[in-house]
């Protein structure tokens, strides 16, 4: 089980730091796998779920979910 440190490094995984290369279009997908996969870590552990990655903002690399 996960204590509250891996949590809170998983929550600050919200923003991605990196920026996506604008003309990959192959890694701005992965980006969103990525970014969805671990908010699911995230948001499971707190006992609910995302489905879906609605917007990755390129220039801040902020994932919009609901």
């Amino acid at each position: 089980m996960q204590d509250r440190s891996q949590v809170s490094e998983l929550a600050e995984k919200y923003t991605v730091p990196d920026r996506v290369n604008d003309d990959s279009i192959l890694d701005y997908g992965l980006y969103l796998k990525d970014c969805e996969q671990r908010l699911n870590q995230t948001l499971s552990f707190l006992g609910k779920y995302v489905s879906t990655v609605i917007s990755f903002e390129r220039s801040t690399g902020v994932c919009t979910v609901y």
